[in-house]
């Protein structure tokens, strides 16, 4: 019984969508799996290839622990501080790139994180600051910028959570400039032809459209708004 609540834990750090995510890998891999855990020191082997291994002290997971694709490659490199996440954490695709680059400072999410396409170029870029991410980009497969979204919380008024949203068409072009306030759009909503050409000029407050400003076609022709 004690080996099956590791594997479980085990399953569980690498896999947190959820416990039954780990309970179906289970049922899945049945006799597969092999376990051994010596001196808080467990490895687990998927026909008889490393599948992952580290350190429990206390029944939680210490230090740095390995997972391993199974063609062998090493899958993530991770390590946790009292049963924690805590420092960097490495993912790789099965061709031996990069996939991810996480960081945990204590169990809280910090620094940039960072994803990337099986090619190495980039995928995703998260900046972390104390209680929300402050900027993602999206990047497409060859690695240029897909869209923008900056998140800023405005301590000036009050709890309101001010959010800055820029989306590109490929290319970098401008597809739109929005702002929401706690979720629901807010001042001037600005959108672009792929041409780069002003589409439209919104105008909202509190989650509901005021006034149309704006609204031509690619050549600047009036547009009726219906």
């Amino acid at each position: 019984m004690r080996f099956v609540v590791h594997f479980f834990l085990c399953i569980f750090f690498f896999f947190p969508s959820a416990n039954v995510t780990g309970q179906k890998l289970a049922a899945d891999l049945g006799s597969r799996i092999k376990i051994d855990l010596q001196e808080g020191h467990m490895e687990m082997r998927l026909d008889g290839k490393p599948f992952v291994r580290g350190n429990l002290k206390n029944g939680q997971p210490i230090g740095k622990w390995e997972r391993y694709h199974p063609n062998g490659s090493k899958a993530a490199k991770v390590n946790y501080g009292k049963g924690v996440k805590d420092g960097s954490w490495h993912f790789y695709h099965s061709n031996g790139n990069l996939k991810a680059n996480l960081e945990f400072e204590n169990g809280k999410k910090v620094g940039v994180w960072k994803s990337f396409w099986p090619s190495g170029a980039s995928q995703l870029e998260i900046h972390h600051r104390e209680k929300t991410a402050s900027l993602i980009r999206y990047f497409e497969k060859s690695g240029t910028q897909k869209s923008f979204l900056a998140l800023e919380e405005d301590r000036r008024v009050g709890a309101d959570t001010i959010e800055f949203q820029r989306k590109f068409f490929s290319q970098n072009r401008p597809y739109s400039f929005e702002k929401k306030v706690n979720g629901k759009p807010d001042s001037v909503w600005i959108r672009f032809h792929e041409s780069s050409s002003v589409w439209e000029k919104l105008l909202y407050e509190k989650g509901k459209l005021k006034s149309v400003l704006l609204m031509q076609d690619p050549l600047h022709n009036p547009l009726d708004y219906g």
